[in-house]
């Protein structure tokens, strides 16, 4: 997969614009591994929240760490 972004990073350039302002067209071109879907990579808040592991990004995981260092400090 390293080579189809080497390919997107390289059309962006090509084409003097940001990599985030290819279409889904464009990212369809260079492998059929993209689907519609492809431009959401972009939407940095979606990709935030989707971090839902433990000690992830997303709201909740940090809420929760948050919970759990004030019971540890004893400040809840």
């Amino acid at each position: 997969t390293h080579h189809i972004s080497g390919r997107a990073v390289a059309l962006a350039e090509s084409r003097k614009v940001q990599i985030s302002e290819l279409t889904a067209e464009d990212y369809k071109n260079l492998s059929d591994k993209f689907g519609d879907d492809v431009k959401e990579v972009f939407d940095f808040e979606k990709s935030v929240e989707n971090r839902a592991a433990i000690g992830g990004t997303s709201l909740k995981m940090v809420e929760r760490q948050i919970q759990v260092l004030r019971q540890a400090l004893g400040t809840q």
